[in-house]
């Protein structure tokens, strides 16, 4: 797999919602060992089950792995907010026939925002606008 930027990465695949709890972790921890996932994790797995679903996370594409010592390092190749944008992407497409808009509505109706969250909101669709 080619090297590519964490931060521009979208990925053509979803995470297993185990894959994803790791995941969390791992981008909380940046360059990791499966212990440290491990010890993190807030669902007391087995260290194998851990290791386990950190290599699938490596075959996927999602982590590298570099052996330091005796200690198998790995990192995120892909961004949390690059993964958060294809799976907006992908439920988008999916649920929403490729429209935002429906989607945004339904989460706004969903949600309990604060102020400074809709003021934020507005200052978005307000810059969106300008740039069209």
């Amino acid at each position: 797999m080619a090297c590519v930027s964490k931060s521009k990465r979208v990925p053509d695949r979803q995470l297993t919602e185990l894959e994803l709890e790791l995941m969390q972790e791992i981008w909380a921890h940046g360059k990791c060992t499966v212990r440290a996932v491990h010890d993190a994790c807030p669902k007391k797995l087995a260290y194998t089950t851990v290791a386990t679903v950190m290599k699938v996370l490596e075959q996927k594409g999602f982590l590298s792995i570099q052996k330091h010592d005796k200690a198998h390092v790995y990192e995120p190749t892909i961004s949390r907010e690059a993964y958060a944008r294809g799976a907006l992407k992908h439920v988008t497409e999916r649920l929403y026939l490729g429209r935002a808009a429906p989607m945004v509505a339904q989460l706004l109706d969903e949600s309990e925002l604060t102020q400074a969250e809709l003021k934020h909101l507005r200052e978005l669709l307000k810059s969106k606008r300008a740039a069209q």
